[in-house]
């Protein structure tokens, strides 16, 4: 009887092993398919308005969050830039804003809700990520945001018009008017495009989100109108290089610098 019971015992042994094996198996291909918190364009889905309730996006709006691995947030408030810093603690968040770009919300209700927003993300007190989903609540647990993460959207296929750049004295411009920027990135690495004036070729550099552009080599025409054309050029030019990150939502594309500071938007032609 004794080697009956000894083989029980390891078959036993077996099942259980293989039942731990198949739990730690599937415990960890449900952490690798949930998208992290930083790196991830968490585009909202509902929010806590005015009122204290729970408003879904408006139709045709986009606000998102873009959590860095360096304690910076930035992102889509509804209808502009903001960017700000943030902690976390276990499932603990504390987020402090900082500066935003002030246009106006042109549609019925953007406004309200691009505000609205901004002060969820300051109450904010916790997270936790749920599948492809991220929630937010605040200090009592009530959920103040509710995010989904962002699909990946190629970055070539495109050709990008641009529609603000930084000109080099810390401020965000639009183009002057009558005037047209493109940028064409190839799959093969090669970054091309008009400048305002004169075609331009270089070469770009991906991993992950980060991007490194190369200085540009330029045609040489000179264009006299209309009046800065050639100083926009040169400053988009080297805005360029100073691209470390690149975000694409929608048929928008942004590329930040080193601060987290917006160094071009484009718009898919």
């Amino acid at each position: 009887m004794k080697p009956q019971k000894t083989t029980q015992s390891f078959f036993i042994l077996s099942i259980l092993v293989l039942a731990a094996f198949t739990l730690a198996a599937c415990q960890s291909a449900a952490t690798a398919s949930k998208p992290p918190l930083e790196g991830t364009v968490w585009v909202m889905l509902s929010y806590r308005n005015s009122k204290g309730q729970t408003a879904q996006a408006l139709p045709g709006s986009e606000a998102n969050a873009n959590f860095s691995t360096d304690g910076k947030v930035s992102g889509k408030a509804t209808c502009n830039q903001y960017s700000g810093t943030y902690q976390t603690s276990g499932n603990n968040i504390t987020i402090v804003l900082g500066p935003m770009t002030l246009m106006a919300c042109p549609g019925e209700g953007l406004m309200a809700q691009e505000q609205d927003f901004i002060k969820a993300l300051g109450d904010a007190a916790s997270y936790k990520t749920q599948g492809d989903q991220l929630v937010l609540s605040d200090r009592d647990g009530k959920v103040v945001l509710t995010f989904t993460a962002q699909k990946p959207s190629a970055l070539t296929g495109s050709t990008w018009l641009a529609i603000t750049y930084n000109n080099g004295n810390q401020a965000v411009v639009s183009l002057i008017n009558g005037t047209e920027i493109t940028a064409v990135f190839g799959a093969d690495g090669s970054l091309t495009g008009s400048a305002g004036c004169n075609n331009y070729t270089t070469t770009y550099i991906l991993n992950g989100s980060s991007i490194s552009i190369e200085p540009a080599a330029t045609t040489r025409k000179f264009c006299g109108e209309p009046t800065g054309l050639m100083e926009q050029e040169t400053a988009y030019l080297q805005a360029l290089e100073m691209a470390k990150t690149y975000a694409v939502s929608g048929n928008q594309l942004t590329l930040k610098g080193e601060s987290g500071n917006i160094i071009v938007q484009y718009q898919a032609k």
